[in-house]
């Protein structure tokens, strides 16, 4: 971002991304077959198709009108997330623990701006940007918890993690994330972006606070 004149701060990702269904239940690889789920991302999109899956790009302001019509079974979004679009009064069945990103939302001031601004200022402006992230990053992780109850208590939901899924599911799933690294990469360095480099800082970054990342990824990134 530097090089493009702008200075940026994160200011807090979303719970992980889930895989929610309205009535299917997704238990063997082969039922990701043709179903269609919306896709929020290019990311979602390759990720969707690897796994045999019909993606349907839609913003998330369309996306309970679709799952209500029967024109989506799911989608691939933040449980957290559910509240802003009345997701959950429709999603009842969901993977967790998959490796499909976050939502991240960014505070941005082009250089020129922040030139302009006193030292004072430049100091306020980066402590508020940071205590943001931070209140942010909690909310959304508490707005987690309480929506998964809120959704087992009065509606029956169920969230089911990858690691309780058959062996042939979790290897589908888990490959499917693999392939999406490389993909996105591929893709993306085609278009001229540093997605390698870029993809390694997040593999670090990921492993740093304790992650893990899909098998097969820090080989094809060492490469």
């Amino acid at each position: 971002m530097a090089d493009k004149g702008i200075r940026a701060w994160a200011l807090g990702a979303t719970a992980p991304y889930s895989i929610s269904t309205v009535k299917k239940v997704l238990k063997e690889p082969a039922d990701f077959n043709g179903t269609p789920l919306r896709a929020g991302s290019a990311l979602h999109t390759i990720m969707l198709e690897k796994l045999g899956a019909t993606p349907v790009t839609l913003p998330g302001s369309q996306a309970f009108e679709a799952a209500s019509r029967g024109t989506i079974e799911g989608l691939v979004i933040a449980i957290s997330d559910w509240p802003s679009y009345s997701l959950q009064q429709l999603l009842r069945h969901s993977i967790v623990d998959v490796s499909i990103g976050h939502w991240e939302s960014y505070l941005a001031i082009s250089d020129a701006a922040w030139n302009e601004l006193t030292d004072e200022q430049k100091a306020t402006f980066d402590k508020t940007a940071r205590e943001v992230a931070a209140s942010n990053a909690t909310e959304w992780q508490t707005r987690l918890t309480k929506v998964k109850d809120e959704s087992i208590a009065k509606d029956g939901g169920e969230f089911t993690s990858i690691n309780d899924l058959s062996p042939a599911m979790k290897q589908h799933i888990e490959k499917a994330a693999a392939d999406t690294w490389v993909a996105w990469i591929e893709k993306t360095e085609a278009n001229g972006h540093p997605a390698k480099a870029a993809a390694k800082l997040y593999a670090e970054l990921i492993q740093a606070e304790g992650g893990t990342l899909p098998d097969g990824v820090a080989d094809y990134l060492a490469k």
